[in-house]
């Protein structure tokens, strides 16, 4: 064929080409569990990894808002957490959250998937702590420990006669006798197991597998026989920080005696539901009008937080990470801010949460922020 010829075949498909109209993309559809008239466009919501949630929620989501891709090995879509009774993440910032009828819950992350264990029997779980891999579980009044993940729990045989377990350790001093003239010291970490009461305060040490009882301590050391033990938090220099119904009771010597710090002459009352060890070395508390800094024999309160915006707030729960930022878990919603610059922004229901009256609250190592209620769990959104 001449070559004129095919230069002009090919200059007029060129042209042809040209006019055509540009193929048609097809919108990405995300499926939700209803029919497929609830099919929502990729415009209506965001995704993050293989789940998605509605746009409108712009700072948190309830878990059960998650709209997430079920994995193959899965039969149908995995139970999420909704009643919950406690909630912790460890080393690993694994997500930890238990269900008063469902059991415990645990997630790598960031609640997106959960996996669920359960113990044999169990009528209702109570609370939860996870200390540096192992896993206790009060249920029915009885202590459970797992040490490999929550596959197998082992009860420990104790007539407990509280439900709040706190777990923390403490440097023990070991001495050895080598020979007649000669003893050698060293020092071990010791796991203590702290359960309340509304009363009493109950210690069990903790060696391997075994649990033993290692004192006891009554509310008459702790405050008066009317008053209610809310809350326990331990330094890392053996001193007791208990929040009473009488103010804040502490202990210089892990709990032999006790100095009931009353607060009835502040503007905080002495009704103290929570008290916190944070990172700084400096005790924070709070009872159901504010937030404050703890000072020994102090006069007037260390205000760091009050209810002066929203008069008739009570304060639930606090935590405080090593940066300062103060999360503090109310009955209306959650306040996050800075305790140097003391500046707070406010989150409710509107804002994505699955409930405004909230009870539990956990932060990663990432910032991601975990907020429990009896309406369910909602997780901190990072687009």
């Amino acid at each position: 064929m001449d070559s004129k010829v095919i230069l002009f075949l090919l200059s007029f498909l060129l042209s042809c080409n040209q006019l055509l109209p540009p193929p048609k993309i097809e919108e990405e559809k995300i499926s939700t569990s209803g029919s497929s008239s609830d099919k929502i466009s990729t415009t209506d919501k965001f995704k993050v990894g293989n789940c998605s949630y509605p746009r409108d929620k712009k700072f948190f989501v309830a878990i059960e808002d998650l709209d997430c891709t079920v994995q193959e090995d899965e039969q149908e879509e995995p139970r999420v957490p909704k009643n919950i009774v406690g909630l912790d993440v460890d080393e690993d910032d694994k997500l930890y959250a238990l269900d008063k009828a469902q059991g415990l819950f645990i997630s790598s992350d960031n609640g997106r998937f959960f996996k669920e264990f359960s113990i044999k029997a169990v009528r209702e779980y109570q609370s939860l702590k996870v200390h540096k891999g192992v896993i206790y579980v009060i249920a029915d009044a009885i202590l459970y420990i797992s040490t490999d993940g929550g596959k197998n729990f082992m009860s420990i045989d104790t007539n407990l006669i509280g439900t709040k377990i706190k777990v923390f350790s403490r440097k023990q001093t070991i001495s050895n006798i080598v020979s007649d003239h000669e003893r050698q010291m060293s020092i071990m970490i010791q796991d203590y197991i702290y359960i309340s009461s509304d009363t009493k305060i109950e210690v069990f040490k903790r060696e391997g597998k075994s649990v033993k009882t290692f004192f006891s301590t009554f509310d008459e050391k702790i405050c008066s026989k009317k008053c209610t033990i809310f809350d326990l938090s331990i330094g890392s220099n053996g001193h007791w920080y208990v929040a009473t119904s009488e103010g804040i009771s502490v202990s210089m010597n892990n709990g032999e005696t006790f100095k009931l710090e009353s607060m009835s002459d502040t503007e905080f009352g002495n009704n103290i539901l929570s008290v916190f060890h944070a990172p700084d070395g400096n005790v924070y508390y709070n009872s159901s009008a504010g937030v404050g800094k703890f000072e020994q024999g102090a006069k007037s309160a260390n205000f760091i937080l009050s209810d002066d915006q929203q008069p008739g707030l009570k304060f639930n729960k606090i935590f405080i990470n090593s940066s300062k930022e103060l999360y503090a878990a109310s009955d209306k919603g959650l306040h996050l801010g800075n305790l140097e610059s003391r500046k707070f922004e406010f989150f409710d229901s509107d804002d994505g949460l699955a409930d405004n009256n909230l009870s539990l609250i956990k932060v990663d190592s990432k910032g991601n922020v975990f907020v429990g209620s009896d309406n369910g769990l909602s997780v901190s959104i990072k687009e």
